[in-house]
């Protein structure tokens, strides 16, 4: 289906809809199918047929209209949001951020499904449950369609943690404008599960089996430990993440409670951890990579490396990841790449 066809469907379908709607819209549905993510018309159809049947319009606001802000719940430093058939975003954005967060939301949109006695499902995301990676896909998506649409794509890069709301000292890789912290993640969960981006960009398309498909597979290849451990670590630190983004953690230096945006238990939280919670994560990844070569190659491929004497001290952890920690320059680490 090209995008000239797209657009006549939806006009066809719903004549409400703005000619820039369908004009963005229409070329996001055409990038699905250029890059494979939806593999045909028919995979294509159910979803034009939701847009034409609930999507309203997009407007542009500012971020000063507080008005504005509480009716939608969001705060000032929010790019955007969908709420009742319309789309929101942020006009204090670059033109191209703009266009980014809109197909970001648009995702949200299509990727959202009801389940009853379900708070919010979207993706893999189930009463929260895996938000982080959820929206780390969203944002791959979105970037992705952009750069296939204007072919303005974005180098890879090294991102310091302190400009990402973390400790300083540490550093992310990713080649997204947004959620950089979330895209080194998810590439590290899709190594964990020699799945590739794409694959799990797919899932997230599978409405109401992509949450088991992915629990699925972690199961598999490991167990129901790890998955639960795997989920919790990344539900810290989105939690921990979302309250720092929103100002709320801005003058935190001691331990905190922070309660889970998934099961609302209390984990002990220190405005400083983040960084050590990634760091967490990724000695998790490479300790169960030790005996999957293939796995282990991956991970060089990726630079994600340690020093041998830590990965000696990680094949020696016990069986609750217990773990030592080191001094550098006066910072405690867990794990630091190379």
């Amino acid at each position: 289906m090209t995008y000239s066809g797209i657009a006549k469907i939806m006009k066809e379908k719903n004549n409400n809809l703005s000619d820039h709607v369908v004009d963005l819209l229409s070329k996001y549905f055409g990038a699905l199918l250029d890059l494979n993510i939806l593999k045909s018309d028919e995979e294509l159809v159910p979803f034009i047929d939701k847009t034409v049947k609930y999507f309203k319009d997009v407007i542009y606001y500012s971020s000063s209209d507080t008005k504005l802000l509480e009716k939608l719940e969001i705060s000032s430093q929010n790019k955007g949001t969908f709420k009742d058939g319309v789309m929101y975003i942020n006009n204090s954005l670059t033109s191209n951020m703009q266009m980014i967060t809109l197909f970001h939301e648009f995702t949200h949109f299509l990727q959202k499904f009801e389940v009853e006695g379900k708070e919010q499902c979207i993706g893999v995301m189930q009463d929260y449950k895996w938000r982080l990676l959820m929206e780390a896909q969203t944002q791959n998506i979105a970037e992705m369609v952009y750069g296939h649409i204007t072919g303005d794509y974005k180098e890879e890069e090294l991102y310091a943690s302190e400009d990402l709301r973390m400790l300083k000292g540490g550093y992310i890789r990713s080649n997204l404008r947004n959620y950089q912290m979330y895209d080194a993640l998810l590439k590290k969960v899709c190594i964990l599960l020699d799945m590739s981006l794409s694959e799990f960009i797919r899932m997230n398309f599978m409405g109401k089996d992509a949450m088991k498909m992915l629990e699925d597979r972690i199961i598999s290849m490991y167990d129901e430990d790890v998955c639960d451990f795997i989920w919790q670590v990344l539900d810290v630190i989105y939690s921990a993440d979302a309250i720092i983004y929103t100002g709320g953690g801005e003058l935190v230096t001691e331990p905190l409670f922070l309660p889970s945006l998934v099961d609302n238990n209390k984990r002990n939280f220190s405005a400083k951890n983040q960084l050590i919670q990634t760091e967490q994560f990724d000695r998790m990844i490479i300790y169960l990579a030790q005996s999957n070569k293939s796995m282990q190659a991956k991970l060089e491929s990726y630079e994600f490396k340690v020093k041998k004497e830590d990965v000696l001290k990680m094949m020696a952890l016990d069986e609750e990841l217990t773990y030592a920690t080191h001094l550098e320059n006066g910072v405690e680490y867990v794990y630091k790449a190379s």
